[in-house]
């Protein structure tokens, strides 16, 4: 049985406790952070793994696609948490921008929204077709060991949210959610390769962390206030180290490493921490980031809203 981590480990170790080496904090929801092995978190068994039987196709596909892309980004990254976005070469940039849009899609978080979409859209679909007095006619010739009254009464209970549409997870509809991960990963590729990169550093006290879902979508500045935003019309942050990340925006912002001071970084953490899934990665003890975690709900960033359904 592979285990399969959605968070590499050596991004992970950016992120490792000085005096602790190969552990990082580990913050969930009502649980008192503690020190934990890189190797046991962000992981998952065969979550990668192609469930269709198939002779052909290689079940350990998207795994080693994934293994190649952290192996070329790794020592860009290194470069990075140093150096600056001018000693990137072509290449360099193009294996960032894979490893990137992969990390942004890759994690269960995304998954689980993917799944949320589709539930979303099927329920949207069949709330439609029983609206639709000739389809549900048809669908009474279907149930004959069902009364017209029995059905009526479905109909109503599922159109009032009553009843909703059984989603069956495992199998070949983790590799259905699987490829629409990998879809959403080349939208992202192009979303980035049109995007101003600055490498920002914090200057202050207050470090950047990260969790099992790294790529954070936030709002841009100006952003009107109560309207929704997304990767395409929002900024995307990638913590590289607890000094540094990456901000990928649509405005140019200066060529020279950007300097955080203190009274910003709540609003990087913040968004780092309600984005993530069940838990969030640091090289330090606080009170405020657990409290920040305790203050979300688990799976509410992950649900999708499809209209009509």
């Amino acid at each position: 049985m592979a285990r399969d981590h959605y968070v590499p480990q050596f991004y992970l170790r950016n992120f490792q406790i000085p005096t602790k080496p190969g552990h990082v904090y580990l913050y969930k929801r009502s649980v008192p952070p503690k020190p934990q092995s890189i190797r046991q978190v962000a992981q998952d068994d065969n979550y990668y793994d192609i469930n269709l039987d198939d002779p052909e196709v290689d079940k350990r596909g998207v795994d080693k696609l994934l293994q190649m892309s952290e192996r070329s980004a790794a020592p860009v990254i290194s470069k990075l948490i140093t150096g600056s976005l001018v000693d990137l070469s072509n290449e360099d940039f193009f294996h960032l921008t894979w490893f990137t849009s992969l990390l942004g899609s890759r994690t269960p978080a995304v998954r689980e929204t993917l799944a949320s979409i589709q539930v979303g859209i099927e329920n949207r679909d069949f709330k439609r077709m029983l609206c639709d007095e000739t389809e549900f006619a048809k669908l009474v010739q279907q149930y004959p060991e069902m009364t017209p009254d029995e059905l009526e009464k479905s109909r109503t209970a599922f159109l009032n949210g009553d009843l909703k549409l059984d989603f069956k997870r495992g199998g070949q509809t983790e590799d259905f959610l699987m490829s629409g991960q990998l879809q959403f990963a080349e939208i992202l590729v192009d979303i980035l390769e049109h995007r101003h990169w600055s490498l920002i550093e914090t200057v202050s006290s207050r470090s950047f962390l990260t969790s099992d879902n790294p790529l954070i979508n936030m709002p841009s500045p100006g952003h009107p206030q109560g309207e929704t935003w997304g990767v395409a019309n929002g900024d995307i942050l990638l913590p590289l180290s607890p000094k540094r990340a990456l901000l990928f925006v649509s405005r140019r912002l200066k060529d020279k490493v950007i300097e955080i001071h203190r009274d910003k970084m709540p609003e990087f953490q913040f968004y780092i921490i309600t984005n993530c899934k069940s838990e969030v990665y640091s090289h330090v003890l606080s009170k405020d980031f657990q409290r920040k975690l305790d203050g979300t709900e688990e799976g509410k960033a992950q649900t999708a809203i499809v209209p009509g359904a």
